[in-house]
């Protein structure tokens, strides 16, 4: 019975350890979003396909931009209604703040703003002053 008792306890431990655990609280927007595709508004012309390997990888209140060849940039951001705003961009290894001009190989424009066109568990399309950027979560 002790043996019991004691594994309980500790699958107990284990439970309220996990539940301790800061939790994403992103909702949709939390995870790993592999771009599918890169459209140019102004011609409707792909620039981008999931062949280019761009991923955002978001988590909390802090979003990861990767392009293979490019610079790896961390920066946070806001969500205000279907608006997305890059507030503070930092380029890595030494993690300078860059303006998010720098950002164009991965669809951002200078504002680095976009509208939320749409959000589900496995889908987004962000849309901003130049790309239609449409992702999978991956």
């Amino acid at each position: 019975m002790t043996k019991k008792i004691k594994l309980f306890a500790l699958a107990l431990t284990s439970l309220l350890l996990v539940s301790c655990a800061k939790m994403d609280d992103s909702g949709d927007f939390g995870g790993y979003w592999q771009m599918l595709t890169m459209e140019r508004l102004s011609d409707g012309e792909i620039v981008l396909t999931n062949a280019d390997g761009v991923f955002y990888g978001v988590h909390s209140n802090t979003m990861k931009l990767t392009r293979p060849g490019e610079p790896i940039f961390l920066a946070t951001y806001e969500v205000s209604g279907d608006s997305l705003r890059l507030t503070t961009i930092y380029k890595r290894p030494h993690d300078e703040v860059v303006p998010p001009t720098e950002l164009a190989p991965m669809g951002v424009d200078e504002t680095g703003s976009f509208k939320v066109e749409h959000i589900s568990s496995d889908r987004m399309v962000l849309k901003n002053t130049l790309f239609r950027l449409s992702f999978r979560k991956y």
